[in-house]
């Protein structure tokens, strides 16, 4: 009995299992049955202990293996049913067991690869699309009339090139950001070389500028201090008053009076000659 599970369009697993028509000893023969049952009824984990238990008795079998990977596959444990198609076709069997095993692990690599392409991680989607197209392709090889095989074997290809040419965009994509990320690092370091030039000159300009202003106040204050002195050396009308005021001696105030005339034409600068 073939059971058809699809997977996409038809990708599908050729799900017949082997039952008792092997020469295999009765207490196998009926594990295998009572898995079969089991599987046809999707009870696909308890399939897997009656043909586990199976195994145990007969673990060369390659029809047990098939059996054991087509429920690991039905429960979409895709790893564990490769190893198990596998394990199968590293035994001697008949070319049809062969050929199914490589058509239902092409559709398991296929599955892996779509998993793989929706968390994009196209480099490993692009490994199980190309162990797939190898998978059908094996399966066509050991029975050419396979149609479904043949299908599969076309739209695995496909797929793989669609997902070879996506892997190339993003390559350039990632090239192109790269550029554009390197750009943008060598604007920003020249956009602060000139930030700091112009802090710099900024800093500088303010230096600049307070020691002006130090230096025009320290002008001011020598100039005050002149003025001050200057002040200070000169005599105004009431000064000397009070100096006549308080002199009582005549050759005293010849004397002041002799200084007063000093220090007037010292600071006269226009003077009436006396001809």
């Amino acid at each position: 009995m073939r059971i058809i599970s699809i997977f996409i369009i038809v990708i599908s697993l050729f799900c017949v299992n082997v039952a008792a028509g092997f020469s295999l000893g009765d207490s196998v023969a009926k594990k295998i049955k009572e898995g079969n049952e089991y599987f046809r009824q999707k009870k696909f984990d308890e399939a897997l202990k009656s043909y586990k238990s199976a195994q145990v008795e007969n673990p060369d079998s390659p029809e047990i293996s098939y059996n054991i990977a087509n429920a690991f596959a039905q429960q979409q444990k895709y790893e564990e049913a490769i190893k198990n198609y596998e394990r199968a076709l590293s035994k001697d069997t008949s070319p049809k067991t062969k050929a199914y095993a490589y058509y239902n692990m092409g559709n398991c690599l296929y599955r892996m690869g779509e998993l793989a392409e929706s968390n994009n991680a196209i480099p490993a989607a692009i490994n199980h699309l190309k162990k797939s197209v190898k998978a059908f392709n094996q399966a066509i090889r050991l029975d050419p009339d396979d149609l479904d095989a043949k299908f599969n074997y076309e739209l695995a290809k496909k797929k793989l090139e669609e997902l070879l040419k996506k892997q190339q965009q993003q390559k350039q994509e990632q090239k192109q950001n790269k550029k554009q990320e390197k750009q943008k690092q060598r604007q920003e370091k020249q956009e602060t070389k000139e930030q700091q030039k112009e802090k710099q000159k900024t800093q500088q300009q303010k230096q600049e500028q307070l020691q002006k202003k130090n230096q025009q106040e320290q002008q001011a204050k020598e100039q005050q201090a002149r003025q001050q002195k200057e002040k200070k050396g000169k005599m105004t009308p009431k000064d000397v008053q009070r100096l006549l005021n308080a002199l009582g001696d005549e050759e005293q105030q010849k004397l002041l009076q002799k200084k007063l005339l000093q220090q007037r034409f010292k600071g006269s600068l226009d003077m009436e000659r006396d001809w």
